[in-house]
């Protein structure tokens, strides 16, 4: 068996860790992670009558608060921590007994690889302020930026509210989100450039809720969606390489590409923002995310231009 005690020299001894956040609290502008919930498995055991290990926590390194945890527990205790909390303190005091008495998480060495101290700490993403306007052109470069896990999340949210209005324009409860949603924070409020987005396509910021008013026009919402890559399609980060030859083009799903009618404005424009991309993408070897963002503006040129 192998666990921690104290040496044999020692009454009694102790030991702290300390998680420390504050550093990546702040995401970016305007979003910053907010400590929600905190549990802890602690194992220890005992080997005498007088053997004891107190454990507590703290949120600050000074005040400390004791917690209820029994030998060979195997349920999480719950930490009290605070919604600005940005360090998490834990200790365990070992006392009593003769030095091999107090153990903490003692095990098996056949069991080495199982993690026998389980801390598990959730957070919220939070809007630190309000986001200064940008154009859609410059909301869609800071959303292509993001890790391509927040931009699938980002994308397939937009889609999802765009449908929804766009089936029932005058329906409100299509036309706010709470940003305090788990869902909906990590679609708009963690990737950089989603609430902007949101923003310059009409949506306004009220307390914790994102609400398009009802004067508000959802089309240029839809304008701003059609430019986005398809769902289910995320796009490749930026890395130099070559783009496969599955690169898909920013173009949305649920547009129609093809219609026995004269296309609309809107389909010629996808249309066209598909072609630049592809040639940016296969011709010049551009990343993807840097081609659609390139198209993208290449497409507002040209439209200036009245080409």
């Amino acid at each position: 068996m192998v666990y921690l005690a104290r040496t044999d020299d020692k009454v009694k001894s102790s030991l702290q860790w300390t998680i420390d956040w504050s550093s990546c609290s702040a995401l970016h502008e305007v979003c910053h992670c907010k400590l929600r919930s905190a549990t802890a498995l602690l194992c220890h055991s005992l080997h005498h009558q007088d053997a004891q290990v107190i454990w507590s926590m703290s949120i600050d390194g000074s005040t400390w608060d004791q917690l209820a945890v029994q030998p060979g527990a195997q349920q999480p205790v719950k930490l009290k921590v605070t919604n600005g909390s940005t360090q998490l303190h834990l200790r365990a005091e070992l006392q009593g007994g003769h030095w091999q008495a107090t153990q903490l998480f003692r095990q098996s060495r056949d069991q080495l690889g199982r993690c026998e101290l389980d801390l598990r700490l959730s957070f919220d993403f939070v809007v630190s302020k309000q986001p200064q306007p940008l154009t859609e052109e410059q909301a869609l470069q800071l959303l292509l930026a993001n890790p391509v896990e927040q931009q699938s999340k980002a994308f397939a949210l937009m889609f999802t509210l765009s449908e929804n209005i766009a089936k029932e324009p005058a329906e409100p409860k299509y036309r706010s989100v709470r940003l305090t949603n788990d869902k909906i924070a990590r679609g708009l409020v963690r990737p950089q450039g989603a609430l902007q987005a949101m923003m310059a396509c009409g949506w306004v910021l009220e307390a914790d809720k994102l609400v398009l008013p009802p004067t508000a026009d959802h089309n240029q919402m839809q304008r701003f969606v059609s430019l986005l890559p398809s769902p289910g399609v995320a796009p490749k980060a930026a890395n130099g390489g070559s783009p496969t030859s599955s690169a898909s083009p920013p173009i949305a799903s649920g547009y129609p590409t093809a219609s026995a009618s004269p296309p609309t404005a809107q389909q010629r424009l996808q249309a066209r923002v598909k072609v630049l991309f592809l040639q940016l993408v296969q011709e010049k070897g551009m990343a993807p995310n840097e081609a659609a963002a390139e198209a993208l503006q290449m497409v507002q040129n040209e439209a200036k231009q009245g080409l």
